[in-house]
Parts: structure tokens; C-alpha cells; sequence
């Protein structure tokens, strides 16, 4: 299924995905969904990031299980997934995490270190 958003990009979904972020620009903020793995446990996968605010960029790894969401650097999740690593990760709602503004508030505030409260305008 094709659908058009109100800057006439183009953005393809997928009714049997569960993410909203194939494509997110907005205001100076890019997400970019580059793959989607299928974890080893049921209803569990992992979504593979493109994160980018003005000049900052992060590859993020997103372990969605059931209604939770753990946020990872890339780096990190390889390190967790692999060799079993304690690692830096966020936990967030499944809900928070289809829901574009919040999930841009949670990637910028932990993963860009940028604080939207106190950005110059």
C-alpha cells in the first residue's frame, strides 16, 4: 500500500508491519527504517534505524517484544544481541514507541543529546 503524507513524499507501509517509522522528516529530523528482523521469540523482532538531527546522525536498534521497546546504539545492540554485554538501552511502551513525537523526543533527549526544552530558536 502506497500513501503520500503532506509534503507529497512518497512512504510505503505495510499493513503487517508495526512501525510508523519507514519514513519520519519533519522539521530538521530524519528516521529512516533500514531493516527488519524477525526475532527468535514469537512476536518478537528487531528493527534497524537511521536516526538524524541537523548534523548529528545515530544508527538505532529497536528490540520490540509484546508491548515493550528496548532502544539501542547499534554498537550496543551488538554487543548485547552477540556477546551478552550489560549495555546502555532505553524501555519504552510499544505506544510511545509508534507514536512519532514522542519517539523523536525519546531518540533526541537519549541517543542525540539534544534537549528540545532548551534548543535555541
Amino acid at each position: 500500500m502506497k500513501t503520500e503524507n503532506a509534503n507529497n513524499e512518497l512512504i510505503l507501509r505495510n499493513e503487517n508491519n508495526t512501525s510508523s517509522h519507514y519514513r519520519i522528516n519533519s522539521d530538521g529530523f530524519k528516521v529512516q527504517l533500514m531493516a527488519v528482523v524477525e526475532g527468535s521469540e514469537p512476536l518478537s523482532k528487531c528493527e534497524f534505524l537511521m536516526c538524524q538531527a541537523g548534523y548529528r546522525s545515530e544508527f538505532l536498534a529497536a528490540y520490540i517484544t509484546g508491548k515493550a521497546v528496548r532502544l539501542f546504539k547499534l554498537v550496543d545492540y551488538v554487543d548485547w544481541d552477540c556477546f551478552g554485554k550489560e549495555v546502555r538501552s532505553v524501555e519504552m511502551s510499544f505506544e510511545n514507541y509508534i507514536h512519532p513525537d514522542t519517539f523523536l523526543e525519546v531518540v533526541l533527549t537519549h541517543f542525540l543529546a539534544v534537549n528540545s526544552q532548551k534548543q535555541a530558536v
